[in-house]
């Protein structure tokens, strides 16, 4: 598929519905001059195409009623390409939705990391990025008040405001904590002919019960359930080494180990502080010292503690994110091992555990079999957000935390809805730093192209 890199121009004067073309053009499209249909987002409109000797290489003049109808922003750098039946597309257009304050800030202080690497990968591809927020939406006019990001003196990106038609493939770039899961554009995005991708939480037990759909992933998902006193009863009878744990993902915050000691058990609870021990005698010690928990109104779980394998005497486990490439395939952008601070067994950072390259973890802990390892985890990783996206999608990213037995077997321990790139920063990985940020406009771009004329339906798989 050709894509031509343009500068389009808008007239406010001039023949009322003729786009010119700088000469080259149509034929590059293989195209002859006449009606054409042009794109630009949801939008399709049926005008003249002509080419103009006069036009300087590489731009297109659009006439103000024809922009009006396409709802073009403005004079712009983008793409043109030719789609099915020699329609002429402009972009593609990108949505990229996010919280109403996050848009605040970056309208007063100036694009930041990650909207500057949004911004330059949609460049990259000659689309355009639309953002805003789901109240910035008109659904009687189905257009958005929204922003594009330009550079300016200095090369500093700046926002600048225009009108945009809804878009085909939008990102909902919007995390828990800054809004709700949901929002009326959403709902109403695959009426209007787009499909909206999305982060959003899910809890670790839906995630594994998502994955667990998956005949292959089922047996690689450990045993887990609601913490209720029927269910802990099992536990304790049946396994030697226990986790109780939040349902919501907590960074090893709230995190209570119960490890089999003699005919008691020793209870293990982690703390911002540091982990605190107390041995309880027998099973009915064990439920009174958790009744708090039982009783709680956030929902707890219990599931049974993996002996890991070791990264220099340190227990590790990996962490994958798992993103939608240029083709909607999904694939791992990052793989990094979390990795136990010494005598302690949590590897989450957020209590006190390192990150390293997964590379060097399996290198050192299976020196004979590590990239076979790394290709098992992979494909683990990939069937597990493959699993969730069907299952509560469309998503655009799933982070993937997994367990590695010291005998090499793969077991999948939390799919996470709505991954921090954080802790992949740490390891300094350019690469990474470059995939996790490229990939969700490369994957907006492709697939706004492969689903020009259908938008994907929440909770389906691609067609």
């Amino acid at each position: 598929m050709v894509r031509l890199a343009v500068r389009v121009e808008v007239e406010s004067a001039g023949r009322a519905a003729t786009v010119r073309v700088a000469r080259g053009l149509l034929p590059a499209l293989q195209l002859a001059p006449g009606r054409h249909v042009l794109s630009f987002g949801t939008r399709r409109v049926r005008a003249r195409v002509e080419e103009d000797a006069g036009l300087a290489p590489g731009r297109v003049v659009v006439p103000a009623p024809v922009a009006q109808r396409l709802v073009l922003p403005g004079a712009l750098r983008t793409s043109i390409q030719r789609h099915e039946e020699g329609e002429i597309a402009f972009g593609p257009l990108i949505g990229l939705m996010v919280a109403p304050r996050v848009l605040d800030r970056l309208r007063g202080d100036g694009l930041r990391p990650p909207f500057t690497a949004y911004a330059r990968y949609a460049r990259e591809l000659g689309a355009v990025l639309c953002v805003f927020t789901a109240g910035d939406v008109d659904p009687r006019e189905s257009a958005i008040a929204g922003y594009r990001p330009e550079t300016g003196p200095g090369g500093s990106w700046s926002l600048l405001p225009g009108r945009f038609p809804v878009p085909r493939v939008v990102l909902r770039r919007v995390f828990s904590h800054e809004g709700l899961e949901s929002d009326p554009f959403t709902a109403r995005a695959p009426g209007a002919g787009c499909t909206v991708l999305r982060i959003g939480r899910i809890t670790q037990l839906e995630g594994l019960r998502m994955a667990a759909r998956d005949p292959d992933l089922a047996p690689l998902v450990p045993w887990t359930r609601r913490l209720e006193p029927d269910t802990l009863a099992a536990a304790l009878n049946q396994f030697q080494d226990l986790f109780v744990k939040p349902d919501l993902p907590s960074g090893g915050d709230g995190l209570y180990r119960l490890t089999r000691q003699r005919q008691g058990w020793r209870l293990t609870r982690w703390t911002p502080d540091g982990p605190g021990e107390r041995w309880l005698p027998d099973d009915g010690a064990v439920r009174e010292a958790l009744a708090p928990l039982l009783t709680a109104p956030a929902v707890h779980l219990v599931q049974e503690s993996l002996p890991l394998a070791t990264y220099l005497g340190n227990p590790f486990d990996l962490f994958a994110l798992v993103q939608r490439d240029g083709r909607g395939q999904w694939d791992v952008s990052a793989l990094l091992a979390r990795i136990a601070a010494p005598g302690r067994a949590i590897t989450s950072p957020g209590a006190g555990g390192w990150v390293a390259p997964a590379e060097a973890a399996l290198r050192q802990a299976f020196p004979r079999r590590w990239s076979d390892l790394a290709q098992d985890v992979g494909r683990v990783a990939r069937a597990a957000a493959q699993a969730v996206d069907r299952a509560g999608g469309p998503r655009y990213e799933v982070g993937v935390q997994l367990a590695l037995l010291p005998d090499g077997t793969v077991r999948l321990v939390q799919v996470d809805g709505e991954p921090r790139a954080e802790h992949v920063t740490r390891v300094h990985d350019p690469y990474a730093a470059q995939r996790i940020h490229r990939c969700p406009v490369y994957c907006a771009a492709g697939l706004a192209v492969r689903w020009a004329h259908g938008p994907l339906p929440p909770a389906g798989p691609p067609a």
